[in-house]
């Protein structure tokens, strides 16, 4: 089973928890949190994969030419920055249920994350041997290794 089935399977059952765990008394919900942790997730993803060569000012470039002309990127960040000031509010004031939905939330992005560091990555040739290495005995110049007397030597 792979990676993202695992990840789709546990977002699946993170939506069915997180209503079960709800308060009725919360007072201000995720909704900024959520945006939040998206924005700070979709900049990590997007900065993971300009600076695999290196930090550069064309990075920095990159990063202002997707915010005028990407609108999901642009859109993404202003929700984030919107409600950023509520965010602690709605972390003082959060139960499991919401908790679940936050980490739903981080689990939307981590496909992207781990796709982003798998990209030219070097593969690494893996030799399985079932035998145990064996270490050959070095002598030590000047060691003594005649046995005692009354030593058996084995």
């Amino acid at each position: 089973m792979g990676l993202s089935k695992v990840i789709t399977m546990v977002k699946q059952v993170l939506s069915f928890l997180a209503p079960q765990f709800k308060k009725d008394d919360s007072k201000y919900g995720v909704k900024e949190l959520r945006e939040a942790v998206k924005g700070v997730l979709v900049v990590a993803v997007f900065l993971m994969k300009r600076f695999k060569d290196g930090v550069q000012f064309t990075d920095f470039t990159a990063f202002y030419t997707a915010l005028k002309e990407d609108a999901e990127f642009k859109a993404t960040l202003e929700a984030a920055y919107n409600g950023y000031n509520q965010v602690p509010d709605e972390v003082k004031d959060i139960d499991a249920g919401e908790t679940l939905e936050v980490v739903g939330e981080v689990l939307e992005h981590v496909d992207a994350i781990i796709e982003t560091v798998k990209e030219d990555q070097p593969q690494i040739p893996v030799e399985v041997t079932t035998e145990a290495p064996v270490a050959e005995a070095t002598p030590v110049e000047g060691l003594d290794t005649t046995p005692a007397e009354g030593e058996s030597q084995s």
